[in-house]
């Protein structure tokens, strides 16, 4: 049973303010950005109840960054394979601040190359220049796909520092988080022939 505001006194929980034990952290980030709260069963018992306040707990965070973090490896996995003239998309000043971390690196005899080197600026620099980001999605204009980096960039380093605030409502969060997806999900492509 539940009471909850506008309930005259309690009722029965309707099978759509559960939400599955087992549902996959973005799915139940979705739902809570569309509904305030649910409950969820443990046993076939109502055990728990999850809130849009939860949204901005620890697991969340950890997801987000984690997500960010694959899709950085993926940006640079392939950069590797697919874009051999990458130099020629970043400035000299970012591909020599590149180059220093990769000496410096090098000489702490850690395994590592170039491409691990780049900022996560420089792979939107890399895949901004000649459209590649096309690739992902024909329809991203060159302002989107730039801004939404930016976006992504910024998420990451709030997330990074254990801001408070992350400088992103919680719907614009979930753009994000499908933006990245998008690039994530996408088949490989060859980005230069």
């Amino acid at each position: 049973m539940k009471f909850d505001i506008g309930d005259e006194s309690p009722i029965p929980i309707p099978q759509e303010d559960i939400m599955p034990s087992e549902t996959p952290l973005l799915v139940a980030f979705r739902m809570l950005i569309e509904k305030r709260r649910y409950f969820i069963e443990e046993d076939g018992e109502i055990a728990y109840i999850v809130t849009n306040t939860d949204l901005d707990k620890i697991p969340l965070r950890i997801g987000f960054f984690g997500l960010i973090s694959i899709l950085e490896t993926h940006l640079k996995e392939l950069i590797r394979k697919y874009i051999p003239n990458w130099k020629d998309s970043i400035s000299e000043k970012r591909f020599l601040s590149a180059s220093s971390l990769y000496e410096w690196k090098k000489s702490r005899e850690e395994e590592i190359d170039l491409v691990q080197c780049l900022q996560f600026g420089d792979l939107g620099s890399i895949f901004s220049k000649n459209q590649r980001f096309k690739k992902f999605d024909p329809e991203y204009s060159r302002d989107r796909f730039v801004k939404m980096m930016n976006d992504i960039g910024q998420l990451r380093d709030a997330l990074a520092h254990s801001q408070g605030n992350l400088g992103f409502s919680w719907e614009e969060i979930d753009r994000i988080i499908r933006f990245t997806r998008v690039i994530i999900d996408a088949e490989d492509q060859v980005f230069e022939e």
